[in-house]
């Protein structure tokens, strides 16, 4: 509980730097551009977004799974992980220029501007390192290189939104701190990880693509689900109200950085409560349900009062429509959240084809609804066709699947705040108040 606790607070120092740091960024690069150029902005960034799956390929769950299993074997599996992203990083910068050359985007951005986003794309199999750090449980210095990281280049952001605003240079600067972010996962690594000759056997690249594959096809398609909406709101709709969407989506979205936070703490005990054949899984299972969806209750409650009293105030009364979007948008944190709850059981037993189809089953839905929505409604339709995608990638997909449909109930009774806060202090009251003592 104390590891756990410590790796917890590591890694939501991490997520909270980026939390505050990335909200006043925000709130100058959208005042400095205004609505058309916030839009033009959103829209490079989510296409970067949107490929970056393809470019991980699913690499970070199998490293780490496999070295929270044998950690002697870090260096032979990250030699095999980087075996397949830096084919994958490649492809997924030439899908992007293809997506960006398919239709015409939004006014103001360029092909350079695509380029520069992209440059995210490029750098991703630096991401491996990092997930390796955090599978051996060893995440304080690494946090601290990445708040680090984010402090320095949000302050560099704020200088270039008040002196020189430009959406070239507010691109540039995402590019640069996801370039550093990964050099500082790849720092961590060999600074925390001892020098040993690889090991025998080796694990292979092309047995890694098989097992990432799956749930490349996942991440993609929740990607998808998460960045299309704006996509097709900028083949559709005006630049004033992209922006807007643009800002709602990011507000919405601050603190949905828990649920990785929550995945990243809690995949080695569930890796390990997996294969103890002691610990009745089932029930294990429900507790991660319940910690997931728990946390989700706060950051809606928290997200709809900060903007109702904030927004207009911080960012200008020309983005008051997104209040009505981030209000919508939020609705469906609780599901994203379970997603993350329902897509890590699901790695850990294995069923990493369903979880695949899960999240292919969301974009589909997501995919069809935007493009019947989205001209009927504008925003509003983009928020509806997320609120059910998240519906289909978790409680439809449990009850479609057959080893999945005895969780559905378990997936239902999560979201009931009372008794999932119920069912976890029963469990783990008394252990968390010895280890706060």
């Amino acid at each position: 509980m104390r590891r756990l606790l410590a790796n917890f607070g590591w890694l939501s120092g991490e997520m909270l730097a980026r939390l505050f740091a990335g909200l006043a960024v925000m709130t100058l690069v959208a005042r400095a551009l205004g609505p058309a150029g916030f839009g033009a902005y959103s829209w490079a960034i989510g296409l970067a977004v949107l490929v970056l799956p393809l470019a991980r390929f699913g690499m970070e769950p199998v490293v780490m799974r496999r070295i929270a299993a044998a950690p002697d074997k870090g260096r032979s599996i990250l030699r095999a992980a980087m075996g397949v992203t830096v084919p994958a990083m490649l492809l997924a910068a030439v899908v992007g220029a293809a997506l960006f050359a398919m239709r015409t985007p939004p006014e103001g951005v360029t092909a350079t501007i695509v380029a520069i986003a992209l440059v995210a794309v490029l750098v991703s199999p630096g991401e491996s390192f990092a997930t390796a750090v955090k599978a051996r449980e060893q995440v304080g210095r690494f946090a601290a290189m990445r708040i680090a990281v984010i402090v320095a280049i949000a302050a560099v952001t704020a200088w270039a939104a008040i002196e020189a605003p430009s959406l070239e240079a507010m691109v540039a600067l995402r590019s640069a701190e996801a370039v550093l972010a990964a050099v500082a996962g790849i720092a961590a690594w060999l600074m925390l990880s001892p020098i040993m000759p690889a090991s025998r056997p080796q694990p292979d690249a092309r047995a890694l693509s098989r097992e990432g594959f799956p749930l490349m096809i996942a991440t993609l398609c929740m990607a998808g689900v998460m960045r299309v909406d704006q996509l097709m709101l900028g083949w559709m709709v005006g630049e004033a109200e992209l922006g807007q969407y643009g800002l709602a989506a990011r507000l919405a979205e601050l603190a949905w950085f828990v649920p990785v936070v929550l995945q990243a703490t809690l995949t080695s005990a569930t890796v390990r409560n997996h294969a103890d054949p002691a610990i009745d899984f089932e029930t294990f299972s429900q507790r991660v349900l319940d910690i997931f969806a728990l946390a989700a209750w706060p950051v809606v409650a928290v997200t709809a009062l900060g903007c109702a009293l904030l927004l207009v105030p911080v960012f200008g009364a020309v983005y008051a429509p997104a209040l009505a979007m981030v209000l919508t948008l939020s609705a469906a944190t609780p599901l994203y959240f379970l997603y993350f709850a329902f897509g890590t059981l699901l790695t850990v037993r294995g069923l990493v084809w369903q979880s695949a189809g899960a999240a292919a089953l969301a974009a589909a839905v997501n995919i069809a609804l935007n493009a019947v929505l989205i001209p009927l409604w504008g925003w509003a339709g983009a928020a509806i066709a997320t609120w059910f995608a998240f519906l289909f990638a978790t409680i439809v997909a449990a009850m479609l699947f057959p080893e999945t449909r005895a969780w559905t109930a378990r997936l239902v009774r999560a979201l009931d705040p009372v008794s999932a806060s119920r069912r976890l202090w029963a469990l783990y009251g008394a252990q968390l108040r010895e280890a706060l003592s």
